[in-house]
């Protein structure tokens, strides 16, 4: 009898490395082949609303087009890895998908600059700042419906078994969330001020000076930054409410949508900033909304109980 079990571990090992290698490729390509469609859908929402990404000239156009490739793929990365490991599908995780994108590169990104547009008026015109808005509206839209197409989940499914409906969302008392939230609001803040003070200026270097010439900020912009954070707490907490597995799934899976999903398009030149400030800009939001976006999920998920199971559970889905 034992003899058996030591013939049996052997191949069952080997059956699970070739299971993994197998789930593994096809990912991979649906991940490219999302890529190749996201990057369509934000070419032809430009074209529709006026704001085109691409410049006529040739030789400017292709850094411009690698630059949206970049950021496609980065989106694709991101938002795949969240419907995989999403225990949600059909309307509610194409929900999810639109409220990610939508939250982060609308609600949270534009409303700023609608907000700042005074201050910034010689930078971003309000023309311009509302054909971003309907591109980016648009563009969630599609994400919503192209991520749980591609990776098969745009239809229901029953739910798993053994998963709670808060799903990795922690169980808190009023008392809990009040100071969670508002270590949140003040973290945000210090991160927002230290990431501006010793990421963005000291790469952007004299360019920001030029840049941002004569720019103020108004005296209630850490009270705004305050509730900026609560807007990432509401795009967070479906993250977590939607995951099964261990906590630091859920952390990365909000770090990356806090970070990549802000910063994605600003690795290729736009009419809108210098490639100084932009690629400035790039770093200091990937690496403090990564930061930020970690400690959130921290804050807010429960460490899974029985994390094999969970992954069982995974498993026998597939």
């Amino acid at each position: 009898m034992s003899n058996r079990s030591q013939l049996a571990a052997p191949a069952a090992s080997s059956l699970e490395e070739h299971s993994a290698a197998g789930g593994i490729i096809p990912v991979v390509g649906r991940v490219l082949v999302l890529t190749a469609l996201l990057l369509l859908a934000r070419l032809l929402f430009s074209s529709i609303v006026g704001l085109f990404e691409l410049s006529s000239a040739g030789a400017d156009s292709l850094p411009q087009l690698l630059g949206l490739l970049a950021g496609c793929f980065l989106y694709s990365v991101v938002l795949s890895y969240v419907a995989v490991r999403s225990r949600w599908s059909g309307l509610r995780l194409a929900l999810l998908i639109f409220w990610l994108v939508l939250g982060i590169t609308v609600v949270l990104a534009q409303v700023e600059s609608v907000v700042f547009l005074q201050y910034l008026v010689s930078i971003l015109s309000p023309e311009m700042l509302t054909l971003i808005i309907v591109q980016s509206t648009l563009f969630a839209v599609c994400c919503g419906v192209l991520v749980p197409l591609v990776h098969g989940k745009l239809l229901d499914a029953p739910p798993a078994r053994g998963v709670g409906s808060s799903g990795l969302l922690k169980s808190m008392g009023l008392g809990e969330w009040a100071w969670k939230l508002a270590a949140i609001a003040i973290l945000y803040v210090v991160i927002y001020i230290s990431a501006g003070m010793f990421i963005f200026r000291a790469l952007a270097g004299p360019a920001f000076d030029e840049y941002y010439h004569g720019l103020q900020m108004p005296a209630w912009i850490l009270p705004f930054q305050m509730v900026r954070a609560m807007i990432w707490v509401l795009v967070a907490v479906p993250i977590l409410q939607s995951m099964e597995g261990k906590k630091w799934e859920a952390a990365l899976a909000t770090a990356l949508s806090f970070s990549l999903l802000m910063s994605a398009f600003l690795l290729g030149p736009n009419a809108i900033m210098p490639d100084r400030i932009r690629l400035s800009h790039f770093v200091e939001l990937t690496a403090s909304n990564f930061v930020f976006g970690w400690i959130v999920a921290w804050l807010l998920s429960r460490g899974s109980d029985k994390p094999e199971a969970a992954l069982n559970s995974g498993a026998a889905r597939l």
